[in-house]
């Protein structure tokens, strides 16, 4: 099984988003294995729509993982100012 994990560097650290990515990928795999659970609630009121709303679920647990490649990426906004490691 492999899953995909990604995350933006905007208003996190570089820590941050690696974890951001793997917490995805994990969530990716677990969907992927175990299906997703969708649920779903409509409110009508006075005949007229007035909220719809979309939940998804996955259920289940990472035993083993193993990272099979880490891209990064570096971004240099302006000359004067520091590259990004992303």
């Amino acid at each position: 099984m492999e899953a995909k994990g990604e995350a933006a560097l905007e208003h996190v650290t570089a820590a941050e988003a690696r974890q951001l990515a793997l917490r995805g990928a994990r969530a990716r795999a677990v969907e992927q294995v175990a299906g997703i659970e969708l649920q779903s609630l409509v409110i009508i009121r006075d005949a007229v729509l007035a909220g719809q709303f979309l939940r998804s679920l996955a259920h289940g647990y990472v035993l083993k993982e193993e990272i099979l490649r880490w891209e990064q990426e570096t971004f240099q906004e302006a000359p004067h100012k520091p590259p990004l490691t992303l």
